[in-house]
């Protein structure tokens, strides 16, 4: 007789023989790109502010890094730019940390300070920009993450934006981002609130359609991102949400007037990514994910300037979707 225990068992063990399934083949893969990577690019690569405290490293080494190749049908960007979207976009990240300060003591206000420096790319097959290529875009950054009260995490982050196609000047910019790591909910479960003030420093970050009138401006991004780690088998679900609120300055209108201020785009997405427990951890840390993501825009400017400029260019599109999925190394 089928009872609900039973019905729960078999439910379970469905689930497991398919997470084990899944994650031969992914880890096949993830061994292939391993020995790719290492005979191509010879040095190690590094991680990012979040995973960093969670990964374990050689004891006593103050070194950590991050990898994250990620590879999506379009370039959209945070602020609602739509870069391109024909054929395939390929984004490579790289972060060093240093970890300058760790605190012994459990009550200390101040827990941990790490330095971070790495470089965030975009290769298109499709080329494209005043100078057609197909190496987009190469972002430099580098930065200081301070944690504090033993769940809440500062960071000061330096940007440039660089375009490899000369479709922008190179602008340089500044981010404020405070986080809350929260442990109040049931095991497995995570909210990761934050909210982060970017700020541009020189040139635009955005779309500039009438340079006499252009000037630098700034936006508060707030987030959530609700996370679930499974416990029995190998997988995180997430849907990270944010949505950003501009002064009028960050976009411009077609007439070169501000772009508006207030809520300028909100974002969800889906995603769900899966450790590759396979790989022994002398290799690092490795996991895949997929995604997909959702932007809807309500800022004039960055309707105008995707009109304009960017993927979208000689349509009008409030909404956009992204499919999205990469592998992660940490070590």
């Amino acid at each position: 007789m089928i009872t609900p225990q039973s019905l729960h068992h078999t439910q379970r063990q469905a689930l497991s023989a398919l997470a084990k399934g899944a994650r031969r083949a992914f880890c096949l893969l993830a061994a292939a790109a391993m020995f790719t990577s290492a005979a191509i690019a010879g040095p190690e690569v590094a991680p990012d502010p979040k995973a960093v405290k969670t990964e374990s490293k050689p004891a006593g080494s103050r070194f950590s890094g991050l990898l994250n190749v990620d590879i999506s049908d379009q370039y959209i960007t945070p602020r609602g730019l739509n870069i391109e979207n024909e054929g395939v976009v390929i984004q490579p990240m790289l972060i060093l940390f240093l970890n300058a300060y760790k605190s012994s003591d459990p009550n200390a206000f101040i827990n941990d300070v790490t330095l971070f420096m790495g470089n965030w790319n975009s290769v298109h097959t499709h080329a494209a920009g005043p100078t057609p290529g197909n190496w987009n875009e190469t972002d430099p950054f580098w930065g200081i993450s301070t944690t504090f009260a033993k769940d809440f995490r500062f960071d000061i982050t330096g940007t440039m934006f660089i375009s490899g196609v000369n479709a922008f000047d190179t602008s340089s910019n500044l981010s404020l981002k405070l986080s809350y790591m929260d442990k109040f909910l049931p095991e497995g479960w995570s909210l990761n609130p934050s909210i982060e003030c970017f700020i541009e420093l020189t040139e635009k970050a955005t779309i500039v359609l009438n340079e006499a009138t252009s000037d630098q401006g700034f936006y508060f991004a707030f987030a959530i991102e609700p996370t679930y780690k499974f416990k029995d088998i190998p997988l995180i679900i997430s849907l990270p949400t944010f949505f950003n609120v501009c002064d009028d300055s960050f976009y411009q209108k077609l007439d070169g007037s501000g772009g508006g201020a207030g809520v300028a785009l909100v974002s969800t997405a889906f995603q769900v990514r899966v450790p590759l427990t396979c790989i022994p951890e002398n290799y690092g840390k490795w996991s895949i994910y997929a995604k997909y993501q959702y932007y809807h825009l309500f800022n004039q400017g960055v309707l105008d300037g995707n009109f304009m400029f960017g993927g979208n260019s000689g349509e009008y599109h409030e909404d956009m979707g992204q499919v999205r999925g990469g592998v992660t190394l940490a070590f």
